[in-house]
């Protein structure tokens, strides 16, 4: 094959995986999005229901979000405004998880799936491979980020020592506080976290995929 066809073939094959991944960006965000803003808004309904048949004072703990979600209260116009937020902040999380994931998995997309070589040719089973890599960068990295710009919203706010909430994480991130110091401690612990178990979730993943497939060849990492 002459080189200006090979170039023209990488070029092609470029703009394909391009096109393949903003897709693919798209259709999870929104997912993602409606996904999030649809439990917020059924929460808050929820819990204005039950308030209401309870008489008690709604939401005491879906109020403190709020801080995180201008303008969010446990009302009725609340609820649609948990579900804006609640889709932006989730599509925009799951947009860039996927972003990460699929850049960091690399160009060698066909390495991600699996025959069964057993089964007939005309029903061929085709079975996706996880890269754990891939996907403990792109769960570690947004997990990171969110606890660090949340903690960082938090000492804009100049409400980081009234937080006594978030202040509890430091059970489970050694070294976290309220502070901008503590949101890159947290960072460091959940992307660890995060990378640790992803990577754990892909092998197990992985290996189920292929026992179900009887051991069939693949071609994955």
């Amino acid at each position: 094959m002459a080189s200006a066809d090979i170039t023209a073939a990488a070029n092609a094959n470029e703009t394909a995986f391009n096109r393949l991944v903003w897709f693919n960006t798209v259709i999870l965000a929104t997912v993602f999005g409606a996904a999030c803003g649809g439990l917020l808004l059924v929460a808050t309904y929820a819990s204005l229901a039950v308030s209401s048949a309870m008489g008690v004072e709604p939401g005491q703990y879906l109020m403190l979000l709020g801080v995180f979600l201008p303008g969010y209260t446990v009302t009725p116009v609340g609820a649609w405004i948990g579900f804006f937020w609640g889709f932006v902040y989730a599509a925009l999380s799951g947009g860039v998880m996927y972003q990460i994931y699929a850049r960091s998995a690399g160009r060698d997309w066909a390495k991600t799936v699996t025959f069964d070589v057993k089964a007939p040719r005309s029903i061929m089973q085709l079975t996706l491979i996880l890269s754990p890599r891939a996907l403990g960068l792109a769960v570690g990295a947004i997990l990171a980020l969110q606890v660090f710009l949340s903690t960082a919203w938090l000492v804009a706010r100049g409400t980081a020592d009234e937080s006594v909430h978030a202040e509890l994480l430091n059970q489970y991130l050694p070294g976290y506080t309220v502070s901008m110091p503590g949101a890159l401690i947290g960072a460091v612990w959940l992307f660890v976290y995060g990378f640790a178990f992803s990577c754990l979730f892909a092998v197990v993943y992985n290996y189920v995929a292929k026992k179900r497939l009887g051991g069939g060849s693949s071609n994955g990492r």
